[in-house]
């Protein structure tokens, strides 16, 4: 086949998740015989296509919106993005076999509503997670915020006009289906997957005669409770001499400099470090230089990928119990999961994984199992390929029952 992903983000630079996601789909595509292509976000004012290889890829880089004049709104961002897509498939040429879309900002809505009738390329939306989504689990956007009535409109179009859909965890799946007039056997579960190989224990016994390592990563906002892991961590001090916490993650508020007001005024700022943006080939070490993770999200739609890119690494995993996480974590073995995630329920918790070696090595063990097992690149690819092999055959059969109404009519 031949595949196009559009994903706003994609490595090497500062990416979310759907971008880190992307790169994993591509290469495990690629190694499977399929020729793949990658459209993603350039720079202001760049040429209005770039291309570029990664690793057999070929990454296509567009001009955003806000070149050839400002754009203020993220809403009319949106509006301007699905188009400047639009273009830039129309450019490339193609023919596709497939295209892949994140439901997240809608990217795939202008090629979705002027694609003709004829034209044989099936498109299939991936969903991470949607505005409505985030909106009801979350608080965000508010319900009076236009971003929500524009943003959801467009994604759940996009949605809805997919010949294929393949869901992050069974949770989104089962989200969307109850929103939109989606039957729960449209979506294929396509759990999410890392490089298990590029992300990979520390040497045995590389953490012998040191104390304990905190880390968490993640984007330094309220809900993905950077500071209740702080809190956690400034209980435990006292008792666990030696004990630090790494904090790794890009903040675009005030929230880090409220975490080291926060350590400073603990006492406890100089084992605390906040190293802020960790570019993706440097995230391995980062892994393997802790002993414990802990991120108690609010709410992850997706597996989460911070949780599987630690248990790859070996170490035991902290998070709540909400969403996709649950999915990824297997309680007791590879982890513990949080009913509540506040600062009292993850202090317990990180107690007993603290004065636990042994515990936090059998855990390690069984994550990197875990991950070896069910979320590695290799088998996601063929699993997303299978989807896609489904979404071909829903595209040519509208294509057959347009061109033939009355096909399978007597």
């Amino acid at each position: 086949m031949r595949v196009l992903l559009v994903s706003h983000e994609y490595p090497p630079g500062y990416v979310g998740g759907i971008g880190t996601q992307t790169r994993v789909k591509a290469q495990g595509l690629l190694g499977l015989g399929h020729e793949v292509a990658v459209l993603t976000a350039g720079e202001e004012g760049g040429p209005p296509l770039a291309t570029r290889e990664d690793h057999g890829v070929s990454v296509h880089a567009l001009r955003p919106p806000g070149s050839a004049f400002p754009v203020h709104a993220t809403p009319s961002y949106w509006l301007g993005y699905t188009w400047s897509v639009l273009g830039a498939v129309r450019a490339l040429g193609g023919p596709f076999d497939v295209i892949d879309f994140p439901d997240y900002g809608a990217e795939g809505l202008a090629y979705q509503l002027d694609r003709r009738e004829d034209e044989e390329t099936a498109v299939a939306v991936h969903l991470h997670g949607s505005l409505a989504m985030f909106s009801e689990q979350l608080g965000w956007p508010p319900p009076e915020d236009p971003l929500l009535r524009v943003g959801s409109f467009m994604e759940d179009t996009s949605i809805e006009m997919a010949d294929g859909l393949l869901a992050a965890s069974n949770s989104i799946a089962a989200l969307t289906s109850s929103r939109l007039a989606v039957e729960d056997d449209a979506i294929d579960v396509v759990a999410g997957a890392i490089d298990s190989e590029f992300f990979s224990p520390a040497p045995r016994g590389e953490a012998s005669g040191r104390a304990p390592r905190l880390l968490f990563v993640g984007n330094l906002v309220a809900n993905k409770g950077v500071a209740t892991v702080l809190e956690a961590f400034i209980r435990l001090a006292p008792t666990h001499p030696g004990l630090s916490l790494t904090i790794a993650g890009s903040s675009d508020g005030e929230l880090a400099e409220e975490l080291l007001a926060r350590a400073a005024e603990a006492g406890v700022e100089e084992s605390v470090e906040l190293l802020g943006f960790v570019e993706h080939q440097d995230l391995p070490a980062l892994y393997r230089s802790a002993d414990v993770f802990a991120a108690p999200s609010r709410y992850e739609g997706g597996l989460g990928l911070v949780y599987l890119e630690a248990m790859a690494c070996g170490l035991p995993v902290l998070a709540t119990a909400a969403g996709g996480a649950a999915e990824a974590i297997e309680h007791g073995a590879s982890g513990l999961l949080l009913e509540r995630g506040d600062a009292e329920e993850l202090t317990t918790a990180l107690r007993t994984l603290l004065g636990d070696a042994e515990l936090r090595a059998r855990m390690g063990e069984a994550g990197r199992a875990r991950v070896l097992e069910h979320f590695a690149q290799a088998p996601y690819a063929e699993r997303v390929s299978r989807a896609y092999e489904l979404a071909l055959e829903r595209r040519r059969s509208k294509l057959v029952q347009t061109a033939y109404p009355m096909a399978g009519h007597e």
